[in-house]
């Protein structure tokens, strides 16, 4: 699954933590923004590999790690399959 969440607007500190605690599914969020990068874009990760990425005036979006995997897999199949339909000159 993957949400992404919009407002007009500035996002508070307590908007932030509304969505992370939300969205944690029981687990906790670690921040990974590097600080040169905080005013513009904070990212998180959870133990299980999901990811949380807050961008200024864009949005919020939270990937959860099947969601990656699930695309990585079809990627991968779409590119067999289109390598097996390559005419083989």
């Amino acid at each position: 699954m993957r949400i992404r969440y919009s407002k007009p607007g500035d996002w508070t500190e307590d908007q932030i933590k509304l969505v992370l605690n939300s969205n944690g599914q029981g687990t906790k969020w670690s921040e990974t923004t590097k600080p040169s990068m905080a005013t513009f874009q904070r990212t998180w990760t959870r133990t299980d590999g999901s990811t949380a990425t807050w961008a200024k005036n864009l949005s919020f979006s939270l990937t959860w790690s099947a969601y990656d995997k699930a695309l990585k897999a079809a990627e991968e199949r779409a590119r067999v399959e289109s390598a097996s339909k390559k005419p083989k000159i």
